[in-house]
């Protein structure tokens, strides 16, 4: 029998540990989504894996569900609570210690770095095992950066033996920003798990019947070109395309919404649970992703299982995201009138959706899958771990 939890969430001993220990311990957002679809990938692969994370997640109780042998745990809400609670810090340090320790855990897997996690996990990893952090970014994206990430993101670096990174971009900016050496770094995709007997979209009769659908879903932040995306909104709407955009999420740029942005666009402007992302997504007949900078894009990953095809700025790891599958069409550059251009492509060029469509559909099945990460993963791990 496997390592058990009690209701305290402390070990008891007997059988067989796992071996690697999945930890994010976010509370919402798509951490720790990405947290239990990347550990589910790995059982699936034969690994034995513990968890941590936040007992407040959104999705918490599918954590509590599907892996018997897991470290919750509790952090803060609010900017109070981040004092009041700071001794949570050595708490939650302490007992992961303890669990990783009491488990022989080889490998210690950070799914995504947090402003609370990033202070403690570090720290509290035993020399004994091996440290791998999945790093999302090579850099702070505009309106999200402060001391503490700062501080977080050094501990990261410091302690880690190796990292995961998801698309060429981050690849390049992590070996060329941070101090990285000569530590083993894995390049591997950013997968989705929604979909699921999903068909090739076809555009033609939607043009005919309908409005098309020109959707934006994620954090309002300034990084995000939502001002772009408003601006190309107005010049196709002048030229008769028959679109329709629509903004859903919630953040800053909300503010949009006032004036200009409230006449281009129809706004949504609230958080999105986890559960309801691939229901609002399906309204979409193409995804907007006007960004200044990115990564890479965990919407765009969402969307390609959907068969939905995008059109995007040529930034960072969403380029490389789409030029690897073809799963929507890039702007020239990034620029409103840019944008518009492709977006008008992509609706009126015949064959060009449903052909984005099943490319993006055949990539989410094969090489930007869940279990292509997770055959990554593997072999990196057979080769860094000793």
């Amino acid at each position: 029998m496997n390592a058990m939890r009690s209701a305290s969430g402390d070990w008891h001993e007997g059988g067989c540990a796992p071996r690697v220990l999945v930890v994010h311990w976010g509370r919402s957002g798509g951490g720790p989504q990405f947290t239990f679809d990347l550990a589910t990938a790995l059982v699936e692969s034969g690994i034995d894996v513990a968890v941590s994370f936040n007992a407040e997640a959104e999705i918490a109780h599918l954590f509590e569900r599907d892996f018997p042998v897991a470290v919750p745990v509790r952090t803060f809400r609010g900017k109070v609570g981040v004092v009041l609670r700071a001794y949570r810090l050595l708490c939650n340090g302490l007992r992961l210690r303890r669990a990783i320790r009491r488990l022989s855990t080889t490998v210690v897997i950070c799914a995504m770095e947090s402003v609370y996690q990033s202070l403690s996990v570090p720290l509290a990893v035993p020399r004994s095992s091996r440290y791998v952090v999945v790093l999302h970014d090579a850099e702070q994206h505009e309106g999200d950066e402060n001391i503490l990430h700062r501080i977080g993101r050094c501990l990261e670096v410091n302690r880690a033996d190796a990292g995961i990174v998801l698309s060429p971009s981050v690849a390049r900016k992590i070996r060329e920003g941070i101090r990285w050496s000569s530590k083993p770094l894995l390049e591997t995709v950013l997968a989705s798990s929604l979909g699921g007997g999903e068909t090739v979209r076809e555009i033609e009769s939607l043009r005919e019947t309908k409005l098309v659908t020109v959707g934006f879903f994620g954090r309002l932040l300034p990084y995000k070109g939502l001002n772009l995306l408003l601006e190309a909104a107005a010049l196709v709407k002048s030229q008769g395309l028959p679109v329709r955009f629509v903004v859903y999420g919630s953040g800053p740029e909300l503010r949009l919404e006032d004036g200009r942005g409230g006449r281009q666009a129809e706004w949504h402007g609230a958080w999105v649970a986890e559960e309801d992302v691939a229901t609002v997504l399906r309204t979409f007949d193409i995804l907007a992703l006007p960004y200044l900078e990115a990564s890479q894009s965990g919407v765009l990953s969402h969307a390609m299982a959907l068969g939905i095809p995008s059109v995007a700025t040529p930034v960072g790891g969403v380029r490389d995201h789409i030029e690897m599958t073809g799963a929507g069409v890039l702007a020239e550059e990034t620029s409103s009138a840019s944008f518009a251009e492709a977006l008008t492509r992509l609706v009126m060029v015949p064959g060009l959706y449903s052909s984005c469509s099943a490319n993006a559909l055949a990539a989410a099945r094969d090489s930007c899958s869940w279990s292509r990460v997770a055959l990554d993963i593997c072999a990196f791990l057979s080769l860094t771990v000793s």
